[in-house]
């Protein structure tokens, strides 16, 4: 039975990664950490030659370095968290809505709570929520 490599089904990476984390957190008994958008873009971005099990390894590592209730990039091997390009640039030829969805996962990414980060974004958490599962609809 032939089975495709994880690169070749993406669709199948964040249900794997969020297992495979609820699966560690679980062997530690401690609650389960969710996925930073820029942890998921990351992941995403990766091409994982190692297959699953190289996935599985860079997670229970992250969920062991990572001490906060979310899995930042800063937890991963450098190897993996520098697989993320610089993304959208200001002046590239990228649309408004491309620059804001950049910039809104970015902010969100850095700090630890949505109404901080909306604090700095300067609009209302509920504004910002609605983005931020727009955007998660669209991956």
């Amino acid at each position: 039975m032939k089975l495709p490599s994880l690169r070749e089904r993406p669709e199948d990476l964040l249900p794997l990664a969020r297992r495979f984390i609820a699966f560690f957190a679980k062997a530690a008994q401690r609650p389960a950490p969710e996925l930073s958008p820029a942890t998921e873009a990351m992941l995403r971005a990766y091409p994982w030659p190692g297959n699953v099990r190289e996935l599985r390894n860079a997670l229970e590592r992250a969920l062991i370095v990572g001490a906060s209730g979310v899995v930042e990039p800063q937890a991963f091997p450098e190897r993996i968290a520098s697989a993320v390009g610089p993304g959208v640039t200001l002046g590239g030829p990228h649309t408004l809505e491309a620059v804001e969805r950049e910039h809104i996962l970015r902010v969100m990414a850095s700090v630890p709570t949505l109404d901080e980060a909306a604090r700095l974004l300067g609009i209302d958490a509920s504004t910002l929520w609605r983005k931020r599962k727009k955007y998660e609809s669209e991956t």
